[in-house]
């Protein structure tokens, strides 16, 4: 089997795999919203742990299904020519979405027992490279 045609049925696997456990994840915080009462502002002031940890995931993996499904059209509808505009858009907003679903995640785990500094050094630390690496080109 090709390499190209493994990295395509992979990506292709990923995305609706990726899309069954965000739907899935939905559906947690849905059901854990109402069973708990958590009104809207509970969401963005108290949330418990578990629900900051799935909402964590949740964007993370958003993250990785617009880029599994990027990548999966890219090959087999672009045939893997050069990115369009839109791809590198979606390339784009997908990569954003997976740092910061991660550095959510490091938060979430973290924060009750050690407070802000976890993330916040992986934050400086993704920013330093960030910044290495656009002066080294």
């Amino acid at each position: 089997m090709k390499p190209d045609l493994v990295l395509e049925l992979l990506n292709g696997a990923s995305a609706i795999l990726d899309f069954i456990f965000l739907a899935l994840l939905g559906l947690y915080l849905i059901k854990e919203t109402r069973r708990r009462g958590i009104p809207l502002r509970g969401w963005i002031f108290n949330l418990p742990p578990s629900m900051h940890f799935a909402v964590a995931v949740s964007i993370c993996d958003a993250g990785i299904l617009v880029r599994t499904t990027t990548i999966w059209l890219w090959r087999a509808i672009e045939g893997a020519n050069e990115f369009s505009i839109p791809m590198l858009g979606s390339l784009t907003i997908g990569g954003f979405l997976i740092v910061l679903g991660s550095l959510c995640k490091i938060r979430s785990i973290t924060r009750p027992d050690y407070g802000d500094a976890p993330w916040l050094i992986a934050l400086y630390a993704v920013i330093i490279f960030v910044l290495i690496s656009l002066i080294l080109r």
